[in-house]
């Protein structure tokens, strides 16, 4: 969805760590009970700390190519520090200033929809219930702008 939205691949890595690096760079990490259940956890992240305090991370770019043999490989045009930034590749075409408004405002729906839809806690993840009812499908964030139909 957001691909088809932005016209831009959301995470166009080259290989499977690329794209959870992307992801992490955007959305955090997996939360610790989904790190401890992954099956390939440990070729991407890695633990820290002391035995009282250990916290999981994602291995650096060198770290995972010394343990791989792979180099990871740069393949964003545009790099996110968080889902928001969405907004720097959907930029309103020229419309008068109350239409682009009207235009930010789908764009900011857009946006929450899709962190709920990525939402890497299954159990925080929007429903399909749920999704139908969201302002960017009802568009009942448009309703008060009276040339909206």
């Amino acid at each position: 969805m957001a691909e088809l939205f932005t016209g831009r691949i959301l995470y166009p890595g080259a290989s499977e760590y690329d794209q959870i690096r992307y992801i992490t760079e955007t959305q955090g990490l997996p939360p610790d009970n989904m790190l401890d259940r992954g099956t390939k956890t440990e070729l991407y992240f890695r633990i820290d700390g002391d035995c009282e305090d250990l916290l999981w991370s994602l291995k650096s770019k060198i770290h995972y190519e010394y343990d791989t043999g792979i180099r990871p490989m740069e393949r964003r045009k545009y790099v996110f520090s968080s889902l928001d930034d969405m907004t720097k590749v959907i930029i309103p075409s020229k419309l008068e200033s109350s239409d682009t408004l009207v235009e930010m405002g789908d764009i900011w729906q857009f946006i929450d929809l899709i962190k709920e839809m990525l939402a890497m806690d299954p159990c925080k993840r929007i429903t399909p219930i749920d999704l139908l009812s969201h302002p960017f499908i009802t568009m009942a964030h448009l309703q008060h702008f009276t040339r909206s139909s």
